[in-house]
């Protein structure tokens, strides 16, 4: 009788351990077949972040060849003749389609974005992107290239442009010095070109009376000198320097019934500043890709005059005399429909003078000298609608001009006994002073070259060749 209980136990037992091996086998078989699609896309994604991550490399790899080759808008890209290009909209490997967006940030700072989107299936879409800042290194160089003693610059050569004329503003290229000035005399010379292969010994190329008084500021593209000029009149003058050695006048615009301030090209447009008239506009647009025949493309009032313009990435940030807007940033990407994004209002009402930005993080702002606020602000404006101050440095002059150059701000200034002044601007938070050099006059322009500062003076020795020791 016990024998035959514990047979059919062990029979209950084999049967009931045969069931939990079915149902475990089972469910292990069915873990492995539902794993399977997740296994397939664990895999997919891999590769999808791998293509992206290739496309981010070959952006690299474009701008070693050529930065222009790097143009804004989203693209494919395409191996040809050895080397890789934007092409098309998109580019498809496999199952992939990739896209590359490249946004401007600065003059030598780009924005790019790989995106690559499959379908793994379900009826949805998968997408993942990679970005990166790609920067211009060959023209950072040679832009922001500071070596030498600039705690103790040299004033390394003075040259003359004309008796009673005063230089206004200094434009710098290829080893060549562009001056305008300023007399009471009309018939002195407004416009010279100085050959400056060796800065410690400028060679006057060429001088023209233009037949204007006061050439306030110059702005070069390709063989034109764009100059504003402070006359009802004509607000902007055109010159040919094809021929450095003969420049020849071969326009003028009239624009308004005000006089112009500031001046700027980027690209095809030309930006033009106004002093404050009421009712009218202050700031303007032009098409200059034919050079003699430049075409308004739009215009806006500002109410207030416009000292200085510096123009990146679809914005135009504007220095002005507005007692809110010290400092305003328009979008100019449609100049038909100019529009303020932001402005930033400076402590008391002290004019923005100048103003110079190298990327929407580092914004330089100079004022009229204020006897209680400080003069020198960096500000960003990552946020355009609401721009942030990073740090100040209290001057006690008023700021003419100024440019950056790597960790060193060079500013031309009416301050006596420093009339040159030099910033470290390293820690926006801890400006510090640097260096400064005594002119007979105030410094009224400054432009840089291969780690040369070249200033514009308003006396007789109207350009100044600053060297480091």
């Amino acid at each position: 009788m016990t024998g035959k209980r514990v047979a059919g136990s062990a029979l209950i037992e084999l049967l009931i351990a045969s069931g939990v091996f079915l149902v475990g086998t089972l469910s292990l078989f069915t873990l492995v077949l539902g794993s399977g699609p997740l296994i397939l896309e664990t895999t997919r994604n891999k590769q999808a972040t791998d293509y992206a991550r290739e496309g981010i490399e070959i952006a690299r790899l474009i701008r070693d060849q050529n930065w222009d080759g790097l143009k804004s808008g989203t693209y494919g890209l395409e191996f040809v003749n050895g080397n890789w290009t934007l092409s098309g909209a998109s580019s498809q490997s496999d199952t992939f389609t990739r896209s590359i967006t490249i946004a401007e940030v600065s003059a030598y700072s780009k924005r790019v974005t790989s995106t690559v989107s499959w379908v793994p299936g379900g009826n949805r879409n998968a997408t993942i992107s990679l970005e990166t800042l790609i920067t211009n290194w060959h023209s950072t160089q040679q832009e922001n290239y500071i070596a030498g003693d600039w705690v103790h610059p040299l004033s390394a050569a003075s040259a003359d442009i004309d008796s009673g004329a005063a230089g206004t503003d200094v434009f710098v290229e290829n080893q060549k010095a562009y001056v305008s000035s300023q007399s009471t005399n009309v018939t002195k010379v407004d416009f010279s070109t100085f050959a400056v292969q060796n800065p410690s010994s400028p060679t006057l190329v060429s001088s023209v009376d233009l037949g204007i008084s006061n050439v306030a500021s110059i702005a070069k593209n390709g063989n034109y000198v764009y100059g504003s000029v402070a006359d009802s009149t004509k607000e902007f003058v055109i010159i040919d320097i094809s021929n450095p050695a003969a420049p020849i006048k071969v326009g003028d615009v009239d624009v308004s019934n005000g006089k112009t301030r500031s001046i700027t090209v980027s690209g095809n447009r030309l930006y033009l500043g106004m002093e404050r008239i009421a009712g009218e506009s202050e700031f303007y647009i032009y098409d200059v890709t034919a050079p003699t025949s430049p075409v308004k493309l739009g215009s806006f009032e500002i109410d207030g005059t416009v000292n200085s313009i510096a123009v990146l990435n679809g914005r135009a940030y504007l220095a002005t005399s507005h007692d809110t807007a010290e400092l305003m940033i328009l979008n100019v990407a449609d100049p038909a429909a100019i529009a303020v994004l932001g402005t930033y209002d400076a402590p008391d009402v002290y004019d923005g003078m100048n103003v110079s930005v190298k990327d929407e993080f580092n914004i330089y702002l100079g004022r009229a000298n204020s006897p209680t606020q400080p003069e020198f602000l960096i500000l960003s404006a990552t946020n355009p609608v609401s721009p942030t101050v990073q740090g100040t440095f209290d001057l006690n002059t008023g700021i003419n001009d100024m440019v950056i150059v790597n960790r060193l701000a060079f500013l031309a200034t009416e301050l006596p006994n420093a009339e040159f002044k030099v910033l470290d601007v390293a820690n926006p938070a801890q400006i510090s002073a640097y260096s400064s050099l005594n002119f007979p006059q105030s410094v009224t322009g400054i432009a840089y070259e291969n780690n040369t500062i070249y200033c514009s003076v308003r006396s007789n020795g109207a350009l100044r060749v600053i060297t480091p020791s």
